[in-house]
């Protein structure tokens, strides 16, 4: 397995089988404009031929960064498959959708999911708004 740092919580995840892209932030200031990457993203776009994931930890805007997820093309949107948490509301779900990601799995808190080949992960949900994502 290796892990890459793309920018601030985003990285990329690289197993035997498959690629998964945590918490894309590219471009943009977030929380009224107060906040923005410190140093520019170590990104390449030819990195998303090769992602079959992203992987979302939780809805605030330096994670769930919305332009970034507007700007990526509209071919990767409908290939990858989003993983979120599950969670007694599905408004992430359709903003997911509004934005052109009609793929998305909702993943159970404190439970094993397979993905592509034999990677697998864990998704552990912290307090009410946050999770944490272990790749197998």
């Amino acid at each position: 397995m290796q892990v890459q740092l793309v920018s601030h919580a985003s990285v990329l995840i690289r197993t035997a089988d498959t690629q998964i892209w945590t918490d894309p932030w590219l471009t943009g200031k977030v929380f009224n404009n107060s906040w923005t990457l410190l140093s520019p993203p170590a990104w390449d776009p030819a990195w998303l031929d090769a992602t079959d994931y992203i992987w979302l930890s939780h809805e605030h805007p330096d994670h769930f960064n919305i332009a970034t997820l507007r700007a990526l093309p509209e071919a990767f949107k409908r290939r990858v498959v989003v993983l979120y948490q599950a969670n007694n509301s599905d408004k992430m779900f359709e903003a997911l959708r509004k934005l052109g990601f009609p793929n998305a799995l909702a993943l159970p808190h404190r439970q094993t999911l397979a993905l592509l080949g034999r990677t697998r992960v864990y998704c552990y949900q912290v307090g009410q708004m946050d999770s944490c994502l272990a790749v197998l």
